[in-house]
């Protein structure tokens, strides 16, 4: 586990709101209700297999599932980072590495936090970055 991969923790569960919401989105379309449009104009039949609305639903369906797919991998890796951060012995350690990767708190949130001055905060985080790299 390496300091890039902490610092990816935040933009991996970004992601996976983005693609819930996008999800979410998808859903609305596929179970809204559609209200045809009345013009009094007779339209001409669909020439592919299926109503418009149908068409579109199989690929919402089948977009949705690489949105899953995408959304079980990022849990998976939000999941390595966490475990990792949870193996680390010294619970000072631990705190400081949730505080900074997992909440995104500033150095100065998380000295107020732990009751610890930056100096202090830096040679912790120091020694948690060379611990959980052995992890």
């Amino acid at each position: 586990m390496t300091k890039k991969d902490l610092q990816s923790y935040r933009q991996i569960k970004r992601e996976i709101r983005e693609i819930e919401s996008t999800m979410r989105e998808l859903d609305t379309r596929i179970y809204s209700p559609r209200v045809p449009k009345l013009t009094g104009m007779p339209t001409a039949p669909s020439t592919e297999q299926g109503s418009a609305q149908e068409r579109a639903a199989t690929a919402l369906f089948e977009l949705r599932e690489k949105y899953n797919a995408a959304i079980e991998q990022l849990y998976r890796k939000a999941a390595i980072i966490e475990t990792a951060i949870e193996l680390v012995d010294d619970p000072m350690q631990r705190r400081i590495l949730r505080l900074r990767y997992i909440d995104g708190r500033s150095w100065r949130a998380i000295g107020a936090r732990v009751h610890l001055a930056e100096a202090s905060l830096y040679r912790i985080h120091g020694e948690a970055i060379l611990t959980i790299s052995k992890i």
